[in-house]
């Protein structure tokens, strides 16, 4: 599996364990839609949803050994379900507590804690092991809120840090 879906992967899964982002929400990690049990090919792009998009890893400050990757968590609503975007603003609200769970657990090296374990077991299960064997987290904050094509939309995003072993 590409590292990209790997990691979108690993940060659906702790939304859907760790979020309350209320009844009916469809999680989708773009490359990986399958990978949720209430998505359906017949209904793809169902509100309220939270997407989960990662960039194709990129190297940093040139060194071809050091990839990051950003993962954007775009949360979003039917502006006719949501006119007072009360519904996008608590998913957003609750997509940020746990990156922020995970990112805080990462700095201060809290191996036990709940999210972040899940993101480290499920980012393991799904990519190279050498390729996570080092790995980092940076807080990247989110987009404006905006609204457009009859939808309301707020995100959040998280880089993740990696060296690549093929280039080491």
């Amino acid at each position: 599996m590409n590292t990209a879906a790997a990691i979108e992967i690993a940060v659906a899964a702790v939304l859907r364990q760790f979020a309350t982002l209320g009844e009916g929400v469809v999680v989708r990690p773009w490359q990986s839609l399958a990978s949720d049990p209430t998505w359906k090919a017949s209904k793809d792009r169902s509100f309220p949803m939270v997407s989960v998009q990662c960039t194709a890893p990129a190297t940093e400050d040139g060194n071809p050994a050091i990839q990051i990757a950003t993962c954007r968590v775009i949360c979003g609503t039917w502006n006719d379900d949501d006119q007072d975007h009360s519904q996008v603003r608590a998913m957003y609200e609750e997509a940020e507590r746990v990156l922020m769970e995970l990112f805080g657990a990462f700095r201060t090296g809290n191996d036990a804690d709940d999210v972040y374990a899940a993101f480290k077991a499920e980012l393991e299960a799904n990519a190279n092991a050498t390729t996570f064997a080092d790995w980092a987290l940076r807080w990247e904050g989110g987009d404006a809120p905006m609204s457009g094509d009859g939808a309301n939309f707020m995100s959040v995003s998280i880089v993740v840090h990696f060296r690549n072993p093929a280039f080491c």
